[in-house]
């Protein structure tokens, strides 16, 4: 890991902590075994402008107008309550969104505290947010969480501020300021009351802070901490006391309950919350994570921690509910592996009760040396609940048996075995699913003799079997006579790719010739690949039409340079503009990529000239300069037609003046509303005050920052240096969650968790992530197939 990332992932993880840019200790000394103090924070400094006394820590380069100052400082400690009130109204009626922008840049930029305050409130809408910098933000962030824990401040007209509208500027710091603020000075009542919508700011270290906050004595502040807490457990199993300890002072504000320690004993805490589940799933009112989280405490309990706890377990097992209590099976499992009489009568009681076909059940007597139920459980080791519970107490009798029926003639039963192998990862908390442990089925099946469909088929449903020796014996295996009959070819052949990709593409165009009736499937791999060696002949395959789709054909094409590709590209470029205006396009931005222009900003090229209000004559002078091989002009041109419209991955033309030029507007042009794009694109050129202020921003965890950026922003240049830290971003909350899958491990790597979700929580994501990541070992190479990085095989 770099440098930039562990210093980002310092900082995410310390969320929960103050604001790093809080006042240092520099100039203090203290003794030896003394905690250093903070000093105490002095005025800030002032500067006056047009005669109103401003912070002097703006940054320098705009200055706000007289007429703007004017307007915000009405709204000061000053003005009569009836001036405030007819400033405010006067400011919300502005039609113009640049002008109520500078008004409102302007007052967060006032000393006076009243009116910064009562602008703060303003900038943290959903409209005006995504306007400001990151100082800006910073400021009136800072200053929304003075306005809410100050019970004496109130906007013009009586109400209080709105808390619910933080999270529109604020980041993990800004969550902790309100909280401790909230904790020192509890707010009259009913007056925090929007607060649950802030878990869009939970980080990780946060929840002992909410769970503190559920002690608070006012009712309405207590029940949004508690949803927060509640809603911060379905992401991380972090600070499980606090969790319980949060639980348990929800529960008592209406009658006392004895929650146990999670880690002193975490049976006797699991049941009491399973107790009171009725109650817990009235409140909160979304979603009922308590159980989740009770679930996987659970299902990370070891035998020794259950010792001398049957009697809880035991009333776990009873009220199993199969479709709403998922923790039955595996209070089960924890159970039987106790040894007395007390076990003995449950297996009896079980079995006699027409239960001896339970997982856990087979699992727990296969472990105290039952043959007939190991042979039934192996012998249903096609199905995903079975492995799971097998792997949990026999993994090595459990890997054999999967490895002999991968290994066995019956080609049905071994497919299933494969199906039930994938579905099963992951599916509990106390399954052991590593590379280590499983990649000697991958070994085993490399040095059989099955044939190389039977290979591919585990390399497709086995991520950790894609290893070179099983890749190797994959290509030494199939026949350059006979086409494969693999299901999924890409994830096949994006495998093989990474094994050796001269030797796939050796293939592919022996397949080509011996396939006629089905070319395409072979054709398709080989454009992704590229392959110089026969471009003239996929250049004519794509001349002639069967192709088909042209959305990515031509790009494809591209791939494979050389005179007869340029020939049906400039063709197509040139003869497809009034029949096939996307056609054109497309066609040429692939023209623009053999000229040099990266693929992704190419694409981008190409959706701007299928914009309606693009002209004939605009697409004519971008195609004439691109075939003049002036990419970078032909770019300027787009930028020049439409210089407030977002060219995703334009850093990737290079640093060039236009390109300069074009992200400087934006960012002057707030009212555009891409200032945190148009920084981050600029950082991605060179910028170094553009990539600070980035990375300050994705430091904070800026939701509405982190929302706007691509995944190139999000990685910063080098998407497996900060990759670890974005995992441990994923113990936050869903909604960030969703964009740091959904943006940067999606475009970056192909990866989304499959369990880990609302709707399966019994695996977080964050714990899929460090999985998927360890399996991997952090080494990763680029597919021109799959179009993103993927595991390099081992």
């Amino acid at each position: 890991m770099n440098r930039r990332a562990l210093a980002l992932l310092l900082t995410l993880a310390a969320c929960g902590q103050d604001d790093p840019a809080a006042p240092t200790t520099a100039g203090h000394t203290t003794g030896v075994g003394e905690r250093p103090t903070a000093q105490r924070p002095r005025a800030k400094p002032t500067v006056l402008v047009a005669g109103h006394a401003l912070v002097a820590d703006a940054p320098d380069g705009w200055t706000p107008s007289a007429d703007d100052l004017a307007l915000a400082a009405r709204l000061g400690g000053t003005s009569t309550p009836e001036e405030r009130e007819a400033a405010w109204d006067e400011i919300q009626e502005i039609e113009d969104d640049a002008r109520t922008l500078g008004v409102i840049r302007a007052g967060l930029r006032l000393s006076d505290a009243t009116a910064s305050r009562t602008i703060a409130n303003l900038a943290a809408s959903g409209t005006y947010g995504p306007m400001l910098d990151l100082w800006e933000q910073r400021r009136a962030s800072a200053l929304l969480v003075e306005a809410i824990v100050d019970p004496t401040f109130l906007l013009p007209g009586g109400d209080p501020p709105g808390e619910n509208d933080l999270f529109e500027i604020g980041g993990g710091p800004d969550l902790t300021a309100l909280v401790t603020g909230l904790a020192k000075s509890p707010p009259p009542e009913g007056r925090v009351y929007g607060m649950s919508d802030l878990h869009k700011l939970i980080g990780k270290g946060h929840l002992p802070q909410l769970g503190a906050l559920v002690a608070s004595p006012d009712d309405v502040t207590a029940a949004e901490a508690w949803e927060l807490v509640d809603l911060g457990m379905m992401m991380t199993d972090d600070d499980a006391d606090a969790c319980a300890d949060a639980i348990r002072t929800h529960l008592s504000r209406g009658e006392p309950v004895a929650l146990p320690s999670p880690s002193a004993d975490p049976v006797g805490a699991v049941r009491v919350v399973m107790e009171q589940r009725e109650r817990l799933k009235a409140t909160p009112p979304r979603i009922n994570g308590t159980a989740f989280w009770a679930w996987r405490v659970l299902g990370r309990t070891s035998a020794a921690q259950a010792a001398g706890h049957e009697a809880d377990l035991q009333a776990i097992v009873d009220a199993y509910e199969p479709d709403a209590q998922p923790w039955g099976d595996i209070a089960l499992r924890l159970l039987l592996a106790q040894p007395g009489s007390s076990t003995d009568d449950v297996i009896r009681r079980l079995v006699e009760d027409g239960q001896g076909d339970r997982p856990a059940l087979l699992a727990a007597l296969a472990k105290r040396g039952d043959a007939d139920a190991a042979k039934t459980l192996f012998a249903r080791c096609h199905e995903a609940e079975v492995l799971t519970e097998a792997f949990a107490v026999l993994p090595d009798a459990t890997v054999a048996a999967v490895g002999d029926a991968l290994l066995a003639e019956d080609e049905d039963h071994a497919s299933a075995v494969l199906h039930a192998v994938d579905e099963a990862d992951g599916m509990s908390p106390a399954a052991t699913w590593d590379r280590s442990i499983l990649a000697p089925i991958a070994h085993r099946a490399a040095a059989s003799k099955l044939p190389p469909h039977r290979l591919a088929r585990i390399a497709l449903e086995l991520p950790f079997a894609r290893t070179l020796d099983l890749g190797r014996a994959i290509l030494d295996r199939v026949n350059p006579a006979v086409p494969p009959t693999w299901e999924d070819d890409d994830a096949t052949y994006t495998f093989l790719e990474t094994v050796d990709a001269d030797a796939l593409r050796g293939l592919l165009r022996a397949w080509w010739e011996v396939s006629a009736d089905n070319a395409n499937a072979f054709v398709t791999p080989l454009l992704r690949l590229g392959d110089a060696t026969c471009g003239a002949r996929l250049a004519e395959w794509v001349r002639s039409g069967d192709a088909g789709d042209m959305d990515d054909v031509p790009y494809w094409l591209a791939r494979s340079d050389g005179p007869e590709v340029r020939d049906v590209l400039g063709s197509l470029a040139r003869d497809s503009a009034s029949s096939q205006p996307e056609v054109q396009a497309t066609a040429i931005a692939a023209l623009a990529v053999c000229q040099g222009l990266p693929e992704d900003a190419a694409r981008s090229l190409s959706r701007e000239l299928q914009l309606e209000n693009v002209s004939e004559s605009l697409r004519r002078a971008v195609r004439d300069a691109v075939f003049a091989g002036r990419v970078t002009d032909a770019v300027a041109l787009v930028l020049d037609h439409a210089p407030y419209e977002q060219f995703d991955d334009v850093h990737l033309v290079g640093d060039h003046p236009p390109i300069r030029a074009y992200l400087s507007g934006l960012r002057k042009r707030r009212d555009i509303g891409l200032y945190a794009w148009a920084t981050a694109e600029l950082a991605l050129l060179g910028d170094a005050a553009a990539r600070a202020e980035t990375e300050a921003a994705l430091s904070d965890m800026r939701y509405r920052w982190l929302e706007q950026l691509s995944w190139r922003q999000i990685a910063m240049g080098d998407p497996v240096a900060v990759a670890p830290v974005w995992i441990e971003g994923l113990a936050g909350n869903c909604c960030s969650e969703a964009d740091i899958v959904g943006t940067f491990f999606d475009g970056a790597f192909g990866w989304e968790p499959r369990w880990g979700q609302l709707g399966s929580p019994s695996v977080l994501p964050v714990d899929e992530a460090r999985a998927w990541w360890a399996r991997a070992g952090g080494r990763f190479v680029t597919s021109r197939i799959a179009g993103h990085l993927v595991p390099a095989p081992r």
